[in-house]
């Protein structure tokens, strides 16, 4: 989906945001893992891919209107890091339904980016194919087929949030990079508090859509109010007034 100068570019601002990261502190973050969050307050080199129109039309036929990011996180997975815990990201909504899959509506859909290439020795992610369709009592066993997503670097993989999935463990000598688009309804509370995180007169200058992504949007009737007026109009006059 990306290459040439496009991708060097976020590599090379991936680079300088993971250099202030330290190393996670439990083995579900991982100890030889660096995070990095609030992305879109650090840097405009993701403007574009955030924007694309595969990772929107595929969020408009999944989702209500106005969808948001829940969260864009970068990840950095160093040699001699384990196996992720296996997991599923719309349980950390806390809304479990009694029964998942059978036609249950996803209400986290996630996009992958790889920002180098994904293999089946540096920390590719695993997922259980099919697993988004289980019910809501079954959990993973060593019978059950996991499979490394392996991509190219500037490459995207999409899945519900209901997909039993984790990362791979990294036995090569070299680190390997990802963003982590997590998307959700627009009435749910997203897992990043994006208008702390992104100061007004960054979140101003963005692209329309990465606003109404961030929560700069109603969701009809009028959720996201503010004194009963859009909340992009209210950004744009805070961002003036600084």
């Amino acid at each position: 989906m990306v290459k040439g100068e496009e991708l060097e570019h976020i590599k090379k601002d991936t680079n300088a945001i993971l250099e202030k990261q330290s190393f996670g502190e439990n083995d579900f973050y991982g100890r030889k893992t660096k995070r990095a969050y609030s992305l879109l307050a650090h840097t405009r080199s993701l403007d574009n891919v955030l924007c694309h129109s595969r990772i929107n039309n595929l969020l408009d036929a999944m989702m209500a209107p106005n969808a948001l990011f829940s969260a864009i996180q970068l990840i950095e997975i160093h040699p001699g890091e384990k196996e992720q815990k296996l997991h599923f990201d719309q349980q950390f909504l806390n809304f479990q339904p009694s029964v998942r899959g059978q036609g249950e509506y996803a209400h986290i859909v996630n996009f992958i980016f790889a920002v180098d290439d994904f293999t089946h020795d540096n920390g590719a992610t695993l997922i259980i194919p099919g697993s988004h369709r289980w019910s809501s009592d079954r959990v993973p066993t060593s019978d059950d087929k996991v499979v490394p997503l392996v991509m190219p670097a500037g490459s995207v993989c999409a899945f519900s949030g209901l997909l039993w999935h984790g990362s791979g463990a990294n036995t090569t000598t070299s680190p390997r990079r990802a963003i982590i688009i997590v998307t959700t309804q627009p009435w749910f509370r997203t897992l990043e508090n994006h208008f702390l995180a992104v100061p007004f007169r960054i979140a101003a200058r963005l692209p329309e859509l990465l606003q109404i992504r961030l929560g700069y949007s109603l969701h009809h009737p009028f959720v996201g109010q503010v004194d009963f007026g859009h909340p992009r109009k209210k950004l744009l006059e805070l961002a003036a007034s600084l």
